[in-house]
């Protein structure tokens, strides 16, 4: 009786003190720890180029068109063979000849041009086809010929486009101060990427920022930026110097310069990073940046566990890094390009979490969970 009347005078103070108490009590439920189930999954690694030349992947039909053009140039038939009907004799040679070489000469370039620039998976698939065609050697006389198998499509490769625009709308809590609402916004122009995550509460704001390049290998972050109720100078930063491999951070007049390795990120861009290279890492122990200090995280793919998004629940991944006593966790979506849906980072003076309730992908809202409170009987 006594706990029935707790939770119905719970329950009253959050109806009654409106939409700030009720996302307070949404972000206090979130559980810190994850529970997860054993994983075969892996992260796929995503495609950059096709956005940023704006040119499609030819149709895995046009490797059969080579394949039986080069087909085609196989020797006469012995004599004394009675040649295929096919092939009459009084046919004009010049001509196909010439076919032969245009068709057979220039998607080959055109394939290792767009394989020279894609991403280790995407490099690899092309790689593969391409190798299947060149396995294909002129067929004795006598044989059959392509002309006389149907040809068939194969599947496309399994990579996924990034997207060069996605907003994420979280439930945040930094400590007790909970119910706060922030939005992440990724976008990307060619070879450069913006990050920001900003949140307000009560008139208070905070924003961080994080800009760079990226490329064939992932992300590059260059600065990384703290500030607080829209100050135009930072109150934290981080300045990554890759021609010197050293990084400068902390307060911007306190600035402190260590040596940083390759591949290093910030808070922003890690979670990218792994959204967008996923497996193709060469390591995922990981240094990470947060205008503080400096994080070394050995990340491992923790396992998957479910994560609700209104409608259904979707399969995510956990990456799970650990330095000392702190503890930085991602939960990212394959089904939604590997996009962080949750980002903890747990130290002994201060926890962080952002849980997403809405995701939007190019002007396209995928899921959105209400976080408005329920209806007051009257």
């Amino acid at each position: 009786m006594i706990v029935a009347f707790a939770l119905s005078a719970l329950l009253h103070a959050l109806l009654t003190f409106g939409d700030s108490a009720w996302l307070w009590w949404l972000s206090t439920t979130e559980a810190s720890e994850i529970k997860v189930q054993a994983t075969t999954k892996t992260l796929s690694g995503q495609s950059l180029t096709e956005n940023a030349t704006g040119r499609r992947k030819g149709p895995a039909i046009e490797q059969l068109t080579i394949t039986l053009a080069h087909r085609q140039e196989r020797p006469p038939p012995s004599i004394g063979t009675t040649a295929p009907e096919l092939e009459q004799p009084d046919t004009p040679q010049p001509t196909r000849k010439v076919a032969h070489r245009t068709t057979i000469r220039r998607p080959p370039k055109a394939t290792q041009a767009n394989a020279a620039s894609q991403l280790a998976q995407l490099t690899e698939t092309l790689s593969s086809s391409f190798d299947a065609t060149k396995e294909e050697a002129p067929a004795p006389p006598g044989t059959p010929t392509q002309e006389d198998v149907k040809p068939t499509n194969p599947p496309p490769p399994v990579v996924q486009s990034f997207p060069n625009h996605v907003v994420i709308h979280y439930l945040a809590r930094q400590g007790a101060v909970a119910g706060v609402q922030a939005q992440l916004v990724w976008k990307r122009q060619a070879d450069r990427y913006d990050i920001t995550l900003g949140a307000r509460l009560l008139g208070q704001s905070v924003r961080f920022e994080s800009h760079g390049s990226v490329g064939p290998n992932g992300l590059v972050p260059e600065n990384f930026a703290e500030y607080a109720n829209d100050a135009p100078q930072p109150k934290r930063m981080a300045k990554f110097d890759w021609a010197n491999s050293q990084i400068s951070y902390g307060e911007p007049s306190h600035l402190k310069t260590e040596p940083i390795e390759k591949g290093s990120q910030d808070f922003l861009s890690a979670a990218h990073q792994f959204a967008l290279q996923g497996s193709q890492l060469p390591s995922f122990t990981m240094t990470i940046a947060d205008g503080r200090k400096l994080y070394r995280f050995p990340f491992e793919l923790a396992g998957e566990t479910n994560f609700p998004t209104g409608d259904k629940d979707i399969s995510v991944l956990l990456l799970k890094g650990s330095q000392n006593t702190a503890v930085y966790q991602i939960l990212l979506a394959p089904e939604w390009n590997n996009l962080p849906l949750r980002l903890s980072l747990d130290k002994p003076d201060k926890s962080v979490l952002f849980v997403a309730y809405k995701l939007e992908i190019e002007g396209k809202t995928i899921f959105e969970r209400s976080i408005a409170p329920p209806q007051r009987d009257k």
